[in-house]
């Protein structure tokens, strides 16, 4: 993922909490799926892939 992506996603995320009100801090997770026509072949599930620490948004 792209540093312009992650700033989108995080802007996009920020946005949509502050339509719903939620005591709870937020967090990425990203999951990876390898496929190979419709065939599922590998997933990886990074929880907390990153976190939103010196960007402009605050949740």
């Amino acid at each position: 993922m792209t540093k312009k992506k992650q700033a989108r996603l995080i802007q996009t995320a920020a946005m949509w909490c502050a339509e719903h009100a939620n005591p709870r801090q937020p967090r990425f997770d990203v999951a990876c799926v390898l496929m190979q026509g419709t065939q599922v072949q590998q997933v990886e599930y990074l929880e907390n892939a990153f976190d939103t620490t010196g960007s402009d948004f605050i949740f």
